[in-house]
């Protein structure tokens, strides 16, 4: 092979090497572009599913139900906190959960309000608080016992709050988008280290059902 065609067989690898590298270049900057697309859009599909949770949970009728029986709960000897809280991020699974609205009773005195909302502040939930909640849903509840618990989120949370024993309620579904709903539930919860009795939770289950009808009535209004 003469100068000639090795100069240009050289060129014409250098060329093509050099072609494949804008190529590859072009790519890696479509397909970041691409990626960001995809985190942008999924972000808002997220900023969706939470302002329409935030605005069904902030109807003052449906807020007003949810206080109303919250106050006849917190009477009864055992439960001292009642939490209202929203699930993301999902349809079949949701991802994040955020608590909204809460009322403590200590030494007998009920309020609203308290640090359990920083708590549940969209907090990426596990394997074990999506499959309790796929629980909740059809069943109407779930009893929960922090002892019991696996290793998980919501044992850690229970534990730094010295929660022994909870009831959480399935109280609505709301569709948002075609890959999204908002999942409202409540948690009825004890720090007295004793098992919710049978007559116990009927008598949270005929209440707090009795709100979930009203809110029904909210909701398609």
């Amino acid at each position: 092979m003469d100068l000639g065609s090795i100069i240009i067989t050289a060129v014409t690898t250098i060329g093509g090497i050099a072609g494949l590298y804008v190529t590859g270049v072009f790519a890696l900057k479509a397909k970041k572009t691409e990626v960001e697309y995809l985190k942008k859009k999924n972000e808002v599909k997220e900023l969706r599913a939470t302002f329409s949770g935030l605005e069904m949970i902030n109807n003052f009728k449906l807020l007003s139900i949810l206080s109303n029986k919250a106050n006849y709960i917190l009477k009864r000897d055992k439960p001292d906190r009642f939490l209202v809280l929203f699930a993301i991020n999902g349809k079949r699974e949701f991802n994040f959960v955020n608590a909204i609205w809460e009322q403590h009773k200590e030494h007998g005195d009920i309020f609203i309000g308290g640090q359990s909302r920083e708590k549940y502040k969209n907090v990426k939930i596990d394997g074990h608080y999506k499959e309790f909640l796929k629980r909740a849903e059809p069943n109407g509840y779930v009893i929960l016992e922090t002892a019991k618990m696996p290793t998980s989120v919501l044992k850690t949370i229970y534990e730094d709050e010295k929660v022994t024993h909870s009831l959480v309620f399935f109280i609505a579904r709301i569709n948002v988008t075609d890959d999204d709903d908002v999942l409202i539930y409540c948690s009825i919860a004890t720090h007295k280290g004793e098992a919710f009795t049978e007559q116990e939770i009927l008598d949270v289950e005929l209440n707090v059902n009795a709100g979930i009808m009203e809110i029904k009535e909210i909701l398609r209004t």
